[in-house]
């Protein structure tokens, strides 16, 4: 549910695919399925386009080779770590040059390859299991317990002693702060946390819709 394919299928993130390329942003999804259908937007520039809609499995293939704006890569420099999307995956590289749109990296075995924008990004910092994935929050523990339904009874999210089931998917931590829940899988990194709203009613604004308490 937390994760799509090689890499996270963030909701509400700009997409940027390449230069010249589409950029995208993916609204919603009806479920975690991979025949699950999901809301798109399309942007032409900063203007907003035409919406569309998508498959989860249509999404992770076409986005393999983009990366969200929140991860741009215009700070980045010769002797940076950094990750490369080679042979279906990504790897943690060093940046040895870069050269218009190109980046020369270096992987562990000390292969070489020039790298278009696309296919490279800053890496990704882990955490580890009981910190926060950001500063400020506290463990959702005693404060959610209990099982949020959407108003048709499906999915579900459970809540029990400071971790978090989606659809009886494996349970993460939970933390929350700020007026929103942050489902978290130890040893990732926070962009990839499963992130809801906590409405005045009592009710969780999820990417999966609204949820109630049952």
């Amino acid at each position: 549910m937390l994760m799509a394919g090689s890499q996270p299928l963030q909701l509400n993130v700009i997409y940027d695919c390449g230069p010249g390329k589409q950029r995208i942003k993916v609204l919603r999804c009806t479920s975690p399925d991979d025949d699950a259908t999901c809301d798109v937007q399309s942007y032409s520039g900063s203007a907003a386009g035409p919406r569309s809609k998508s498959t989860r499995k249509a999404l992770r293939i076409s986005l393999q080779f983009c990366h969200p704006q929140s991860s741009t890569k215009a700070a980045l420099k010769p002797g940076d770590t950094l990750e490369a999307f080679l042979f279906g995956e990504w790897t943690k590289s060093e940046l040895l040059a870069i050269d218009g749109t190109q980046y020369n990296v270096r992987l562990p075995d000390g292969a070489k390859y020039w790298m278009p924008a696309s296919q490279v990004r800053r890496a990704v910092v882990s955490i580890p299991a009981g910190q926060p994935p950001k500063p400020g929050l506290t463990s959702c523990e005693g404060k959610f317990d209990g099982t949020f339904l959407s108003p048709t009874g499906f999915p579900n999210i459970v809540f029990h002693s400071g971790k978090a089931s989606v659809q009886g998917d494996e349970a993460v931590e939970c933390w929350t702060g700020g007026g929103k829940i942050y489902l978290h899988t130890a040893g990732t990194a926070a962009d990839q946390d499963f992130v809801m709203g906590i409405n005045s009613n009592g009710t969780l604004d999820t990417p999966l819709g609204e949820m109630k308490k049952k």
